[in-house]
């Protein structure tokens, strides 16, 4: 069996708050290390190297650990990706086990937890009293609750130190941790909104193309490099806009022309007539990514727009934050222009107002 972590942290991402979080995971990671006498305490996916298959990292990781510790925020239980971390560790030790050990990070206020994460304590008394009301990350930013933070990582170290050893999670091979099943979704309603992926897959790159963007199928296309796939995060944002998504790749959407939705295309699956043949005839909008940190795209990127331009106007986008404006606007666009349907029969005169009644 692979090397286990003792703990695997679990949290949703926020440019804001990820590097307290990582140094968080430090604090408890260095206290684990120091008391289990182990080389590898914890895992967060900030370990994966540049340039890893991180998908990989993170299921072998939900595979051998013993620990479970999500990190609960007002947005954690939004996140399909977090979902389905918390899913594929529950497979193999069921849901309400003692092996998942929660942490606040900062107050839900409103928030619904679902249920396979309300039945679990996460008011840990080691924290003191400012942690249930401000969480971690306001118990650590504070100097006057310096002592307390110490003292609550060092019971939190220990804490998964004993139920790493006292509660058995059967080691369980998890191929791929995002086909398991969203412990956090619920049945979803609300208009269709069709997400549609154009992009390669591993085995039919075009040229060269530098693999560590793709996967098995199009929908693990992650040009940012996040920690989850692109068609993820658009789904996300379509939830947020009270909308059902409908995520699939060309070929699962070819008969959905005319229904709401998006395209995101990666201009490096134009190589393939058939591909730019059906671009061509699409109507919905097209947003294409340019990340930074693509450095071949980068380098190619006159030639890549020469045949965009070619094919299909599109919207470039430079992160995750400006796919959501985008696919706002669109909706917005769509409300806006959608014709009316006034209801059945002849129309009323229009109300007109009067001047006040006189009192005899």
């Amino acid at each position: 069996m692979p090397e286990s972590p003792y703990f695997f942290l679990s949290y949703r991402r926020n440019d804001v708050s990820d590097l307290w979080v990582a140094r968080f995971f430090k604090h408890v990671s260095d206290d684990v290390r120091a008391v289990a006498n182990v080389e590898h305490p914890g895992f967060m996916d900030r370990q994966v190297p540049v340039g890893g298959i991180w998908p990989a990292h993170v299921s072998q990781a939900l595979s051998t650990c013993r620990v479970f510790v999500p990190v609960y925020s007002m947005t954690y239980f939004d996140s399909e990706h977090c979902g389905k971390e918390w899913g594929a560790f529950s497979r193999r030790c069921g849901p309400g086990s003692e092996a998942i050990l929660p942490v606040l990070w900062a107050p839900l206020y409103d928030t619904v937890v679902p249920e396979c994460a309300g039945i679990l304590n996460y008011e840990h008394v080691a924290f003191g009293k400012e942690y249930a009301k401000s969480g971690i990350y306001g118990v650590m930013k504070l100097r006057r609750f310096r002592e307390a933070y110490k003292e609550g990582v060092w019971w939190l170290a220990r804490r998964i130190i004993e139920v790493g050893r006292t509660v058995e999670v059967p080691y369980q091979a998890i191929p791929d941790y995002r086909e398991q099943p969203n412990a956090f979704a619920t049945v979803e309603t609300g208009r269709p909104y069709h997400v549609t992926v154009v992009a390669p897959r591993l085995g039919a790159l075009p040229g060269d193309r530098d693999p560590g963007f793709y996967g098995r199928s199009p929908l693990d296309w992650n040009p940012f490099a996040g920690p989850g796939t692109l068609a993820e995060a658009a789904a996300e944002v379509v939830r947020r806009q009270g909308l059902r998504p409908v995520v699939g790749t060309l070929d699962e959407h070819a008969d959905r022309d005319g229904e709401q939705g998006v395209v995101l295309l990666d201009p490096w699956a134009l190589a393939d007539k058939g591909v730019r043949e059906a671009v061509a005839e699409l109507r919905a909008p097209v947003l294409v990514p340019w990340h930074d940190g693509d450095l071949q795209s980068a380098s190619e990127r006159g030639r890549l727009e020469g045949a965009l331009r070619e094919t299909v106007e599109a919207r470039p986008i430079s992160d995750l934050d400006a796919l959501a404006e985008l696919i706002r606007q669109a909706e917005w666009r769509r409300l806006r222009e959608a014709p009316g349907y006034p209801p059945p029969g002849p129309s009323s005169e229009k109300p007109r107002l009067s001047g006040p009644e006189e009192w005899s």
